[in-house]
């Protein structure tokens, strides 16, 4: 038997699960009855099926007629492989073999294409880490599937948003039908971080692409973040081997496969394909499998845009241009948004459309810390606002009485999840410390507030009082009052002090003499980074002037260094024999300046 025929013996499908209610809880109100809305979560698996077994049997066409108008300035054709001469913009083809991986195969390809199209870089990401750290096997970060059993694009986001990808296949090579491991042989080095996993929203569940708006999006998509991963349906039956072409019209209702849309081509003929079910319309997505470079043209096909599941769960994983220098993540929610809350106005019988959410966190040292970023997971379709806000250094048992300091207001206009860069970095107290994000849809919906729950498909999801909390236009409410295993879905990520090392380069300190230092950086990527360097000058141990200077550091290697220099301005009654200078190199952050740096003086070059 033909080893590839296997793929389907070994591929399964989580079907829709229906969870038990979450019940409707009244929530005390000044004017209004606030009331959660229940939500019927969803799971749903993308898995490997049969590749194509050549056969003349083919299923009839159901009786379509799709208009297939197309608008916009999108080029008529375009490939990522070819958009820049000798140059790709994809990844090598790869074989998942008998494993039901695709769901791997297809997200590490398109977060690989995500690197070469923003930044020219070449990764080879390993597959075998995200399909062993995700498996039932890595405990309370794991979700209910076997090593080589099935996932989706929430599996994926939730193992990148938790900083545990993605790693080089070099660190953890990929093997067929390996056997579980331990969790702690999943902690590999991590090379590059999530910057946002953009979920684009279907207009309809099936035939999506004959929507002329979502055809166009998803082009764009392509064009602006490389390969964009998406389910299918794979049924044999429907693949044409002669032309590598595929269009299903039949009846199943739910998909089995993920694969990557690199590319497009308006003028791809109907008649490329067989007429027991060939489309109404020319038109076709290029897309990219992972069972190896003898299936189709060299491990490629071309899928009809009237296909029933073409381009249906898409998605975009854009990654950070370079690696963030994280002191800390905090976090209570490793397996990521698998539910939502909503809330009405029973008064006026009209939905909540701005909500709170927050978690309250123990810082992990007594160093100082500063917000770097926060995760956030978007679950509304259409524009929603946001403004997260930060307090630290009170009693949030209550949740009274707090002081918030906004930190960071924006939009956010599709569905998924965004790491969001906090300006300034604001400093984190020591002890306990609290991070809301406000949300606003701008349009008569619910507001839906992402949250991590326990079901079958995340066993290990858990919550304890006093973590998360919710508010309407009420007082907060702790999430557990509203299911026992809920957290909301938010992640804080800390920095630093210092991310570089410097000295004083100059022996003598003189009024009106140039004071020479060194800044130095090991293992520093080749982009530019904004940095400062705050020199403090001493009289004895007494900081008699703290001057701080912008510098961009942009490393040429492993090591690099620069130089900068400053002349001081000291006052004659100072003894300058018993002066010294100390130097520290800080984030671009005016809190961490003026900490370092009580009685500032800036010094401009």
């Amino acid at each position: 038997m033909n080893v590839k025929n296997l793929r389907g013996d070994f591929a399964f499908l989580f079907l829709l699960i229906t969870i038990n209610l979450l019940p409707n809880f009244s929530v005390a109100a000044t004017e209004d009855a606030i009331v959660l809305e229940p939500n019927t979560p969803t799971e749903y698996s993308a898995i490997s099926c049969d590749p194509f077994v050549k056969t003349d049997t083919f299923k009839q066409q159901e009786n379509l007629e799709f208009p297939m108008n197309r608008t916009g300035n999108l080029p008529s054709s375009y490939d990522l492989r070819t958009a820049t001469p000798n140059f790709w913009y994809v990844s090598p083809i790869r074989d998942q073999g008998t494993d039901g991986t695709c769901w791997a195969f297809a997200s590490v390809g398109a977060i690989e294409s995500n690197l070469l199209k923003a930044s020219g870089l070449k990764y080879n990401f390993s597959e075998s880490n995200l399909k062993h750290a995700t498996s039932l096997d890595a405990g309370e970060w794991g979700f209910n599937r076997t090593t080589n059993d099935g996932g989706n694009r929430d599996v994926v986001t939730a193992y990148l948003a938790r900083l545990q990808g993605m790693v080089l296949e070099k660190d953890d090579p990929y093997v067929v039908g390996d056997a579980s491991r331990p969790n702690s042989e999943n902690k590999k080095p991590v090379s590059m971080y999530l910057d946002k996993a953009i979920y684009y929203p279907a207009p309809t569940s099936y035939y999506a692409c004959l929507d002329a708006n979502y055809l166009s999006t998803i082009k764009q998509a392509v064009l602006d973040n490389g390969a964009v991963a998406f389910s299918m349906y794979w049924d044999k039956n429907y693949y044409f081997d002669l032309n590598s072409c595929y269009n299903y019209n039949g009846t199943v209702n739910s998909t089995s496969h993920l694969v990557c849309i690199i590319g497009w081509d308006d003028q791809y003929s109907r008649y490329n394909f067989p007429e027991s079910h060939r489309p109404i319309s020319d038109g076709a997505f290029l897309v990219r499998n992972s069972w190896g470079t003898d299936f189709g043209e060299s491990g490629y096909f071309h899928l009809s845009y009237e296909d029933k599941f073409a381009a249906v769960h898409a998605t975009s994983f854009c990654m950070k241009a370079e690696r963030p220098s994280y002191k800390n993540i905090y976090q209570y929610d490793p397996v990521g948004a698998n539910n939502y809350f909503t809330f009405t106005n029973t008064t006026t019988n009209t939905p909540v459309t701005s909500l709170w959410y927050a978690n309250v966190f123990q810082t992990k040292s007594t160093d100082n810390e500063y917000l770097s970023s926060v995760g956030i997971y978007n679950q509304n379709v259409g524009d929603v606002s946001y403004t997260v806000s930060i307090s630290s250094g009170t009693d949030f048992a209550s949740m009274t009485s707090i002081s918030w300091k906004p930190v960071k207001s924006g939009t956010l206009s599709q569905p998924g999840y965004y790491n969001i860069s906090i300006p300034n970095s604001p400093l984190i107290q020591s002890g306990k410390f609290i991070v809301n994000v406000r949300i606003t849809v701008l349009s008569d919906i619910k507001a839906r507030v992402p949250v991590e729950q326990r079901m079958s498909f995340a066993p290990n999801a858990s919550a304890e009082a006093g973590q998360s909390y919710i508010k309407s236009n009420t007082g907060w409410t702790d999430a557990t009052n509203y299911n026992s295993s809920a957290n909301v879905c938010l992640k804080v990520f800390t920095v630093g002090d210092v991310e570089y090392t410097g000295n004083i380069l100059s022996n003598t300190i003189r009024n009106g003499k140039a004071i020479s230092y060194q800044v130095s950086c090991a293992n520093q990527t080749t982009s530019a980074k904004s940095i400062v360097a705050c020199i403090a000058l001493y009289e004895d141990k007494k900081m008699i002037g703290c001057y701080a200077k912008p510098h961009t550091f942009t490393a040429v290697n492993e090591f690099s260094t620069l130089t900068g220099s400053f002349i001081p301005n000291i006052s004659s009654d100072v003894n300058v024999n018993k002066l010294h200078a100390k130097l520290i190199v800080l984030n671009p952050s005016y809190a961490g300046i003026m900490r370092y740096c009580p009685n500032l003086i800036p010094f401009l070059p």
